[in-house]
């Protein structure tokens, strides 16, 4: 049983039990209405999440396999040159690092999802210099977008989990990337302010209405789930939240339907006292 309006639709389970008397008379029924429509959308969003990780998992696999399998194959073989054999194995390595990387963000979510701790390996690092490294990967590859970086300037140390900050970065910036608009900006800023780092990571894409905004840190969501839309498992920003939110920093999100987004990311610059010793959980809300 359904009911629909023009912004929203519910969805109710009911179950309907007859209430017999001893002699097996009617006496009435029972109906049970139950409010299953955040049960059904989940449904949803995880098997488009299992159709889209499929997809996703056996693009970079079917690479792999073709791309190994032609300069070994005995039919093959002779009419590769050793730089075409190099082409080869950094296109294998490249679609592996690919591959590797979703691997990771479904261990994250696995991990979320049971509620096992987010172990933070704490250490000192130059985040200015770690941006910039991100960026630069995006930008050596990617002549379409121009990428405007704006940095402290100065000594940007932070005392923070490295890798897990680098996967934000990255996350943030490939987004940016991939619903920006060929030639579109894409900005990425990073202040210090009191003990506190502010990173904006700001594209000028297809920008989101309120209804997805409300969304977009939900696991399995995607603002655009059609046969055309970028790629992606829609967990990226749920893996980015928690992360952010275990260094105890703030995210906050603005977009404009057709204008683009910006993502706001807080962080302190040196974790809470006693923080070192206790690791936080990731958070399943």
């Amino acid at each position: 049983l359904s009911r629909e309006n023009s912004s929203y639709s519910e969805i109710y389970q009911v179950r309907v039990s007859q209430m017999v008397s001893d002699e097996e008379e009617s006496q009435g029924v029972i109906l049970l209405l139950r409010d299953v429509t955040r049960e059904r959308e989940v449904e949803r969003m995880k098997s488009a999440f299992l159709g889209m990780a499929t997809h996703e998992l056996n693009t970079p696999l079917t690479t792999i396999i073709g791309y190994s399998e032609l300069p070994t194959s005995p039919e093959t073989a002779d009419n590769f040159s050793a730089e075409q054999k190099k082409d080869c194995l950094l296109l294998i390595h490249d679609k592996a690092l690919s591959l590797g990387g979703l691997v990771d963000d479904l261990l994250d979510v696995s991990r979320v999802e049971s509620g096992r701790p987010l172990t933070l390996d704490y250490q000192e690092f130059d985040f200015d210099s770690m941006i910039r490294e991100v960026v630069d990967s995006y930008d050596s590859e990617d002549a379409l977008h121009d990428f405007v970086v704006t940095l402290v300037g100065e000594t940007s140390q932070i005392i923070a989990d490295r890798l897990r900050l680098k996967q934000v970065v990255d996350h943030l910036i490939s987004n940016a990337v991939k619903y920006a608009p060929e030639g579109g900006r894409v900005s990425v800023e990073l202040n210090l302010s009191d003990d506190k780092y502010e990173l904006n990571v700001e594209d000028e894409g297809i920008g989101m209405d309120e209804g997805q905004l409300v969304h977009v840190f939900d696991r399995f969501y995607r603002a655009d789930s059609s046969d055309t839309a970028v790629q992606g498992v829609g967990l990226g920003m749920s893996i980015v939240r928690n992360i952010v939110l275990a260094h105890q920093g703030d995210i906050q999100i603005e977009s404009q339907f057709g204008e683009g987004t910006r993502v706001m990311v807080s962080l302190p610059k040196s974790p809470p006292e006693g923080q070192l010793e206790s690791p936080l959980p990731f958070s399943t809300s």
